[in-house]
């Protein structure tokens, strides 16, 4: 029978019970049954520094909240590129060349709309001076200004869409149109090649301002638990950075969270999807935080708990894991308290105790 019950034990310290059990909140031990189940226990201690810190693995990458893209404005081809990746560019610095049919038809209706506009003004000028000398009623006036100012209108119009594409307004017609950088920065990546058909408003560059580097760093649900935005971030050759933001979910690959973190100057110390090593410093000294040995753990229905030791016997204490190894978890609750002795061997008895099943 005593066979029977330790293999039962046994096969609940790893889980969960089925059906409903009643556990007691003191496990009674006498001295002589804590020397018969060969029960050792050690003292929680409080997290130590090293514990704290963790290690992660990321990438230097560019800012999203400093990246822009450049896209062109008319449909054509491109006939030369004047960038590549990496470059750091200022405003204004030409960035493409396309050759766009659209671009002749702009021009050629923009040059049409500044015939019209002229002939309408030169009709008013004529209808005013015929209904001056009476000879033409004062509704031909009302005509003609309406006109004049519907091409006014209509040469407007023309006259925006060439400024909005950077084109100068001319009488030759040119199908050749310069695309230049709105801001310096540095190009993240050219999207296009020369001979190209590209549409309007397709993307020609990403460009980066000011050359502004992050680092991403990928966190288990469990590390991720520790970090939080502000702490410092080390990096070797670097100047210490800061987390600014946690993602609220999972990478679908690496099933991690990705955190976000700033580094100054990062540019001098880094490279784009240069592969890092990163140390997140620790919380304060009053975060709440104790090393346990994993074997000190158990898992009932879900939760995790020590067994604290009392002048009686055990007490189950209900603890959360923050971090886990093979060897050291990092754990915290409401119960624990410095030099508190917790077991750490005979666990398989103290829990088929704690079940109702250790007696005879």
């Amino acid at each position: 029978m005593r066979v029977h019950k330790q293999i039962l034990a046994c096969f609940l310290l790893g889980h969960s019970v089925i059906g409903t059990v009643a556990f007691a909140e003191t496990i009674n031990f006498s001295p002589t049954q804590l020397s018969q189940a060969k029960i050792t226990t050690t003292k929680l201690l409080p997290a130590t520094q090293a514990h704290s810190n963790l290690t992660l693995n990321g990438q230097a990458v560019w800012s999203s909240q400093a990246q822009s893209t450049i896209a062109a404005p008319v449909s054509g081809i491109i006939q030369q590129l004047s960038i590549e990746n990496l470059q750091t560019i200022s405003a204004g610095q030409t960035i493409a060349t396309l050759h766009s049919p659209q671009l002749l038809t702009w021009q050629s209706e923009l040059l049409q709309a500044q015939a019209q506009r002229d002939l309408a003004a030169q009709h008013l000028q004529r209808e005013q001076q015929l209904f001056n000398e009476g000879i033409i009623a004062e509704k031909r006036i009302f005509e003609a200004r309406n006109a004049l100012t519907m091409a006014d209108v209509s040469l407007k119009q023309k006259q925006q869409l060439m400024q909005l594409v950077g084109k100068v307004a001319g009488k030759q017609l040119d199908p050749q149109l310069t695309i230049k950088a709105n801001q310096s920065g540095v190009v993240s990546e050219v999207l296009v090649s020369q001979g190209q058909q590209v549409e309007a408003g397709t993307p020609l560059v990403k460009l980066v301002r000011n050359g502004q580097l992050w680092l991403q760093l990928q966190a288990t649900p469990a590390q991720a638990q520790q970090i939080r935005v502000g702490n410092a971030v080390q990096v070797a050759g670097c100047a210490t950075g800061q987390v600014k933001s946690l993602a609220n979910g999972l990478t679908a690959n690496t099933q991690t969270r990705i955190i976000q973190v700033s580094v100054p100057q990062a540019q001098q110390c880094l490279q784009p999807l240069q592969y890092v090593s990163a140390q997140v410093l620790a919380q304060s000294s009053n975060s709440q935080g104790w090393t346990v040995p994993s074997q000190a753990l158990v898992k009932q229905n879900n939760q995790w708990y020590v067994f604290k030791q009392t002048a009686q016997g055990f007490e189950p204490i209900a603890v959360n894991i923050l971090s886990q190894s093979n060897k050291q978890t990092l754990i915290d609750g409401q119960a624990l308290q410095a030099n508190m002795p917790i077991a750490i061997t005979g666990l398989v008895q103290i829990k088929a105790a704690w079940s109702g099943m250790g007696g005879e």
